[in-house]
């Protein structure tokens, strides 16, 4: 997939795999699982895990209410601003990391 995306998801899984671009996701409930992406922008995720591996450039995760966060391998900067519950895992990250 070429490009920059966008998703707005009420329930169910949100699952990218091999995006070239940056993907923008609001998510209600269910998990997100991105595998291989230029950048990543989670802007709210009510309820769920995030699974995000494999990104050249920058991860910033806005909101999470529950769930577990689990980020390995990004090249570039990794910011979670707020999360309510949940484990908190970042792994093989190249930039800075900020985490609440």
């Amino acid at each position: 997939m070429r490009g920059d995306f966008e998703i707005e998801d009420s329930s169910g899984n949100v699952r990218i795999e091999e995006a070239q671009g940056t993907v923008r996701i609001g998510d209600s409930s269910g998990d997100i699982v991105v595998q291989g992406a230029t950048g990543v922008q989670v802007v709210v995720d009510g309820s769920g895990d995030i699974e995000i591996e494999r990104i050249s450039g920058d991860v910033r995760i806005e909101r999470d209410s529950s769930g577990d966060i689990n980020i390995a391998g990004v090249g570039g900067n990794v910011e979670v601003l707020a999360d309510s519950s949940g484990k908190l895992r970042v792994s093989d990250t190249r930039g800075t990391v900020k985490v609440p």
